[in-house]
């Protein structure tokens, strides 16, 4: 990773903002794949909910 960042002049400390651009990329793409197929996206941010057991809930 160093040896990317370094070829991409990104410095150490200014990964986080690289990588939020990526990562809004990656959301907007998905959000839009999703649309298409008519598949909704939702967020489960709590840790002590187990993803499985949401999809199980949805499939039933």
């Amino acid at each position: 990773m160093t040896r990317f960042l370094n070829a991409n002049q990104i410095r150490i400390f200014g990964y986080p903002e690289f990588a939020m651009t990526l990562r809004e990329q990656v959301r907007e793409a998905g959000a839009s794949l999703a649309a298409e197929a008519g598949v909704v996206i939702k967020r489960a941010a709590k840790g002590h909910i187990r993803k499985e057991a949401i999809v199980t809930k949805i499939l039933e």
